[in-house]
């Protein structure tokens, strides 16, 4: 997958319709993916970010620069919520086998930039601990025998919610304020623009890259270079002496080692992740609010928590 290059889109608001003799509101939403493979990336709308090389992979404890905010290049105020979605799928494979949604905050919240999990720098995930018996000793191997429902997310997002961005608690992140129309002239409108809501990515320092297995094999040959690949056997549980006696005559014995990623124990190794961002604008007016932001149970937002919106005079259009 070959990366893309950083670009930036914004809001891109149409004007207002007049229809039967009142005003239309608009809204729209606009969604990005961001696939972090282990090894490639990709980004765009209002965000900087600085993938890894293409011959680098995720690393555990990689952190990621992940720059994201918002912009309205339209014609009239707008407000601005975002919200994402996390994916994690095997190369090769297009099922995910773990999502997770910023509104299911017990999983999401793991990483998300309050502190839990993260300390001096370093994020821990939360993964399931497994003791086994490993050469007669008990180890901890974390859930190295499969995900579980347990495990939450293992890549932490930097948020920045003193500056401007609330949470919600339903999935979202608001804006506390009105995006302002960008001026026709192109000079510069700081209130057209939103600050940074995340800026970084971690993945877990312990993240389960997977349970490998390790096969010893041997092959009879009068040198290597005359080696078959269909002549290596598994050596399984028979003694190597016992092989070792048994060597034709004018030929010797050679042995090698292959470890590989045990079926339905991979872990997030050999995964794709995807990070998809949405931003939703609608036109800064209570009907607007209350037709667009709504949680799937039906329930209104509560713009009294946009504590640096208020209502004009006529109890109609929302201003700073």
């Amino acid at each position: 997958m070959k990366l893309n290059k950083k670009a930036i889109a914004g809001a891109g608001l149409g004007a207002l319709a007049l229809v039967g003799g009142t005003f239309a509101y608009y809204s729209q939403t606009a969604t990005l993916d961001n696939p972090l493979k282990t090894g490639s990336h990709v980004e765009s709308l209002v965000e900087e970010f600085t993938p890894p090389s293409d011959d680098q992979f995720l690393k555990p404890g990689q952190t990621w620069d992940k720059v994201v905010g918002a912009e309205n290049t339209g014609d009239y105020p707008v407000l601005v919520r975002i919200k994402m979605e996390e994916k994690w799928n095997y190369t090769g494979e297009t099922n995910a086998y773990q999502t997770i949604l910023s509104s299911n905050q017990e999983a999401f919240n793991k990483g998300k930039g309050d502190g839990n999990g993260f300390k001096d720098g370093i994020f821990t995930a939360d993964q399931t601990s497994q003791i086994e018996t490993v050469d007669g000793e008990q180890v901890d191997i974390g859930d190295k025998n499969g995900l579980t429902e347990n495990d939450k997310t293992v890549v932490y997002k930097n948020l920045n919610l003193t500056d401007g961005w609330i949470d919600g608690g339903d999935g979202y992140w608001y804006w506390n304020g009105v995006l302002e129309a960008k001026p026709k002239d192109g000079t510069a409108n700081p209130k057209s623009k939103t600050s940074k809501l995340m800026d970084k990515l971690i993945l877990a320092t312990n993240v389960d890259l997977g349970l490998y297995e390790t096969t010893e094999y041997y092959a009879f040959a009068a040198d290597e270079a005359s080696i078959k690949e269909t002549d290596w056997q598994a050596l399984g549980t028979q003694d190597i002496n016992d092989i070792a006696k048994t060597i034709p005559e004018n030929q010797k014995l050679f042995r090698k080692a292959e470890s590989k990623l045990s079926d339905g124990k991979k872990g997030y190794a050999d995964s794709n992740y995807t990070l998809t961002i949405t931003s939703e604008f609608v036109q800064a007016t209570k009907d607007a609010v209350a037709d667009s932001w709504k949680a799937a149970d039906g329930t209104l937002f509560d713009i009294t928590k946009l504590t640096n919106v208020k209502t004009d005079t006529d109890g109609v259009n929302l201003i700073n």
